[in-house]
C-alpha cells in the first residue's frame, strides 16, 4: 500500500469478492433488465404500439408513422442505452466503491422515468389514451430501493459520511 491509500475492507462471507453485497448488487441491478427489454422492443417496433394508436385519430396515422417511428427508434436505442451504461457503472464503479457512482447511477436513472411519467399523464389528458405512468413510477420505486439498500450499507454515502 502505498502513501496516502486506504486500505479496502476486506470482504466476507455474505459479501462478493469486492465488498458489495447481494442484497445491493441485486437492487441496484433492478432496472437494467428493463431498460434492455424495452430498448429492444421500441427499437425494432415495426407497427403502432396499441396504446400508442389510441392516441392518432386512425385518418392521419399514416402520416403520423414515419415521426413515430423515428422517435420510437431513438426511444429505445437511448434506453437500451441506459441499460448497458448502467450495467457498466454498477459492475464497475460501483462495485468498487467509487464515491458517488451509485447516487449518479440513480439520478440518471430516475430523470428518464420522470419525464417519461410527465410525458405519459400528459398525452393521456390530451387525447384520452390509456397510458402507463403507473410503470414508470414503479421503476423509479425500484430504483430509489436499490440506491436505498446501498446507502444503508457498510459501502454507501450514509457509511462514509
Amino acid at each position: 500500500m502505498g502513501r496516502g491509500q486506504q486500505p479496502r475492507p476486506r470482504p466476507n462471507a455474505s459479501r462478493g469478492k469486492d465488498g458489495l453485497a447481494p442484497h445491493e448488487l441485486c437492487a441496484l441491478h433492478a432496472c437494467q433488465p428493463v431498460l434492455l427489454w424495452f430498448g429492444f422492443v421500441y427499437a425494432t417496433v415495426h407497427d403502432m404500439l396499441w396504446f400508442h394508436a389510441a392516441a392518432v385519430p386512425e385518418a392521419i396515422r399514416p402520416q403520423v408513422k414515419p415521426l413515430y417511428f423515428a422517435l420510437m427508434h431513438l426511444i429505445g436505442g437511448s434506453s437500451f442505452a441506459l441499460g448497458l451504461l448502467g450495467l457498466y457503472v454498477l459492475y464497475g464503479p460501483v462495485r468498487k466503491g467509487v464515491a458517488g457512482a451509485a447516487t449518479a447511477l440513480t439520478l440518471v436513472y430516475l430523470l428518464p422515468f420522470a419525464v417519461a411519467a410527465y410525458t405519459a399523464v400528459e398525452l393521456a389528458e390530451r387525447t384520452g389514451a390509456p397510458t402507463a405512468w403507473y410503470n414508470m413510477a414503479i421503476l423509479s420505486a425500484i430504483t430509489l430501493a436499490g440506491y436505498g439498500a446501498h446507502a444503508l450499507s457498510k459501502r454507501g454515502p450514509l457509511a462514509q459520511a
